[in-house]
């Protein structure tokens, strides 16, 4: 009788991992195929978690050839609706001018919002891109980012 409480309470504290759960592990695993057969489903039915993962396959041509427009997709998509690492590698990319204009501001903006989330990358982030802006540029992405926040991100990329 002891023995089955003590099971029946290991399995009762045991999570049980999802789809997501497993396609992320299978993408650090290098198990690309799976985790692209595991993702993409959920990517589809609006999953921001699987969408940011699927991004970064199609970044770095994991199990699928490199396709930045498909990437970008992906990562617009997680990053509306509030991930923000999602969020984060957007600014990255506006600052960089990597798949999208180089865009300083627009580069600020997103970083503050990942930031305000908790991001650490993006507090990181955020501090080097403010060294590049004047005054007023900080002040138009602080506007472009409550206005992003306020009209659900539309118009924000």
């Amino acid at each position: 009788m002891l023995l089955t409480a003590i099971a029946v309470a290991a399995i009762a504290g045991t999570a049980v991992a999802g789809p997501h759960e497993d396609g992320v592990a299978a993408q650090g695993n290098g198990d690309y195929a799976k985790a692209f057969r595991l993702l993409r489903p959920l990517a589809l039915q609006g999953d921001a978690g699987s969408q940011f993962h699927l991004s970064l396959m199609y970044a770095n041509g994991q199990g699928i050839p490199v396709d930045s427009k498909e990437s970008l997709k992906w990562l617009r998509l997680s990053a509306r609706q509030g991930n923000a690492s999602a969020q984060s590698n957007l600014g990255v990319m506006y600052s960089r001018g990597r798949g999208v204009a180089q865009d300083r501001v627009r580069a600020y903006a997103w970083l503050s919002l990942a930031a305000d989330s908790g991001n650490t990358e993006a507090i990181s982030n955020r501090d080097i891109a403010k060294l590049r802006l004047t005054p007023q540029q900080i002040i138009d992405a602080n506007a472009l980012a409550a206005a992003c926040l306020k009209s659900n991100y539309q118009g924000c990329y």
